[in-house]
């Protein structure tokens, strides 16, 4: 994505605006997803999704109810 915008390609110089975003940090992903009391969901999620907040509206918007329902 961040060739779109630099040196000589047709988009540069159109964008107003270059905003990086960054993954979430482990902690902090586990947070979002609502399972920070359960570690090793927590780090099973982070393993698989890997702190991309987007991945939680393709899944339905809900956070695995324990360990059962992720591997499902």
């Amino acid at each position: 994505m961040a060739q779109l915008l630099g040196g000589g390609a047709p988009m540069r110089g159109r964008a107003g605006m270059e905003l990086g975003v960054r993954p979430f940090r482990f902690r902090e992903a586990a947070a979002f997803w609502g399972v920070a009391e359960d570690p090793e969901l927590a780090l099973r999620l982070h393993a698989l999704v890997g702190g991309t907040p987007a991945y939680r509206e393709m899944c339905g918007g809900a956070e695995p109810e324990g360990l059962a329902d992720f591997d499902r």
